[in-house]
């Protein structure tokens, strides 16, 4: 099991998951079963070794405390779509190599965005469609233009790795 880089435990009746292996673990797949409520330890324990999480499609109310964003060092993309998310906690701060949190289709409003998932990590792409979610109002938060530079880094890369230039001579 230590050598374990992918878990897929998606469509299945869990509703915990205990704590994995702790050293090449880099995806988990929990989407699709019964996990609800605020979760944290011991009900959903996250490899510090993780870069992506998907534990979209549950019952998720919410992330505790206890969730340990200060050891997910190396979280990238965490997909919580399709959820009873009403809130973010500032602890999301803690995920400075995150760069994607999908959270489509919640229970959000725009006070529950913290301002510290825009100024204090590297997101550069938040999914928040079917929330309700002004937009107006978050590009008043602090740190919606440090948000917007990086996205638009990444589109532009993107824009850019797509165009080959031909020599003609």
């Amino acid at each position: 099991m230590n050598q374990l880089e992918t878990l897929n435990a998606d469509h299945n009746l869990l509703k915990k998951v205990p704590a994995l292996p702790r050293k090449k673990l880099r995806s988990i797949d929990i989407s699709h079963n019964h996990i609800e409520g605020e979760i944290g330890h011991p009900v959903v324990v996250i490899p510090p070794c993780a870069q992506t999480v998907n534990l979209s499609n549950n019952k998720i109310t919410g992330l505790s405390k206890s969730f340990g964003f200060e050891l997910l060092a190396k979280l990238r993309e965490l997909n919580l779509d399709d959820n009873q998310i009403t809130q973010l906690p500032e602890e999301v701060k803690h995920l400075k190599k995150l760069i994607c949190i999908k959270l489509k289709r919640n229970k959000l409003v725009t006070g529950s965005i913290p301002k510290q998932l825009l100024e204090d990590t590297l997101v550069n792409r938040i999914e928040l469609e079917g929330n309700e979610v002004d937009l107006k109002c978050l590009s008043n938060l602090s740190g919606y233009d440090a948000f917007m530079a990086r996205r638009k880094l990444r589109i532009d890369s993107t824009i850019s790795a797509g165009i080959s230039v031909v020599d003609k001579d």
